[in-house]
């Protein structure tokens, strides 16, 4: 994450620079940057019945071009609430789009070599597997074995339709029964999706217990996002739902954990040890292009991450928002990240005693199931090297004040957004001004000052 970058996250300029990855060395070179012909370089290029759009990670190790049938434009997709989208991938929501054939090098006319990519097959998938950077954690793409989706219907337990799963509302082309796949890629990935790509509702959102980020994007480009339950057509759930199992009354420590758990951490209430540190305010609150710097220094030492309670006589909170920057968006491979902040001290591994605090600087006491990116010298990106679930973002100057992932939360605890532990910023989306993806961005400012 990137809560608190400033707007121009500091990453690549010119595809001069080379990703640095620390305590988890790469197995495979990267691919060499170089651009040809303008279709390569062009986001989106329209070349008669075919529509070529260009997908790229942060670090460009991932650099594809997706094909779409130029009379399906704007494609009608959905953003997926469900348990294994947000653990999947460390965001409240997800979206991908069916592509036609397989994706294409950037470089080439030829197909893209998915091996440089990592993968991960989930066990509530039958039959799908995710494709996502091994060197920044951008989730690109899907693969899904048609031969199995019989089996997968009777074995049950999936969603009706999922971002990264089947979609049984869309029936297979010939071209994909005959190759056996169909591919899908996420959203997010895409340089531009504008004229591409139209959400248009919101899909199971009963597995968020209260709604999750619905409540925050409630439009897109101007037309209200229905709010399904579950699947197309299943009962719609009004604003500010919640489940009737959740309760006011909380544990001492909520859970985090990405989709495989090989990364699982335990939050506790904010203690005297959070109230001790310093920070410089985040773009979250102050927008820091347009921002004296001395303001945002944080003069007068105001503990901005620390919110009041929910209720009258509960704990206090910390503060989570939504992060639009380019780093966000191409290291995970949706539209914005969602993120808290929360001291070290509050965070320990779930296998640890309670009293233990988390170690991300030290390799021999890091969380073994965490992969570092280093987008730039002192930002660190941290993620599951498995599933590919983005977990932490962390800067050298405030090591002990922490950007965790908010998909990664326990629902059945407080919901998704977990308001009894976290307050929302509601005023701003951080690094709006730089967003590229305007209409969800706007459409999510928007939604924040209704919710």
């Amino acid at each position: 994450m990137a809560l608190n970058m400033a707007s121009n996250p500091g990453g690549f300029r010119g595809g001069d620079k080379v990703p640095v990855v620390i305590f988890s060395p790469l197995q495979r070179p990267l691919r060499p940057i170089s651009r040809t012909s303008n279709i390569q370089s062009t986001a989106i290029v329209t070349q008669g019945d075919l529509t070529y759009c260009r997908a790229t990670c942060h670090c460009r190790r991932c650099d594809l071009r997706v094909v779409f049938p130029t009379a399906s434009l704007p494609i009608h997709n959905y953003l997926c609430n469900c348990t294994s989208c947000r653990h999947g991938t460390g965001e409240m929501a997800f979206h991908t789009a069916r592509i036609l054939g397989n994706p294409m090098d950037a470089e080439t006319d030829g197909p893209f070599a998915v091996e440089v990519m990592d993968s991960y097959s989930p066990r509530d998938r039958l039959g799908v597997e995710r494709f996502f950077c091994p060197t920044c954690s951008a989730n690109m793409l899907v693969r899904i074995d048609l031969s199995l989706r019989e089996e997968a219907d009777k074995r049950g337990g999936e969603p009706e339709d999922c971002a990264f799963g089947r979609n049984r509302s869309e029936k297979p082309s010939e071209q994909e029964l005959e190759e056996g796949f169909q591919w899908r890629v996420a959203g997010g990935a895409l340089r531009n999706y504008e004229g591409i790509i139209q959400p248009m509702y919101h899909l199971n959102l009963a597995s968020t217990m209260d709604g999750g980020v619905a409540d925050h994007l409630r439009t897109f480009d101007g037309n209200q996002l229905i709010r399904y339950s579950e699947g197309v057509g299943s009962k719609v759930l009004p604003f500010e739902w919640h489940s009737p199992t959740l309760t006011d009354d909380q544990p001492e420590e909520i859970s985090a954990f990405c989709h495989c758990r090989a990364v699982s951490v335990k939050v506790s209430r904010p203690d005297d040890r959070a109230k001790s540190l310093r920070s410089p305010f985040p773009d979250l609150i102050y927008p820091t292009d347009v921002t004296y710097r001395a303001k945002l220094r944080n003069p007068g030492d105001e503990k901005w991450w620390l919110r009041g309670p929910y209720k009258e006589g509960e704990p206090v909170r910390y503060l989570a928002g939504h992060c639009s920057c380019a780093f966000c968006r191409m290291t995970g491979g949706f539209d914005f990240q969602s993120g808290t902040f929360i001291p070290r001290f509050n965070i320990r591994e779930a296998d640890q005693e309670s009293g233990r605090t988390i170690v991300f600087s030290q390799q021999e006491s890091r969380p073994k199931g965490l992969k570092q990116y280093v987008s730039s010298p002192g930002r660190y990106h941290e993620f599951c090297g498995t599933c590919g679930a983005t977990a932490f973002w962390w800067h050298v100057s405030r090591p002990n004040l922490v950007d965790l992932s908010m998909g990664l939360l326990d629902a059945s605890v407080d919901g998704v957004r977990a308001e009894h532990w976290f307050e929302w910023h509601k005023s701003r989306v951080s690094n709006m001004q730089v967003s590229g993806s305007r209409k969800m961005v706007a459409s999510l400012v928007e939604g924040l000052r209704q919710a």
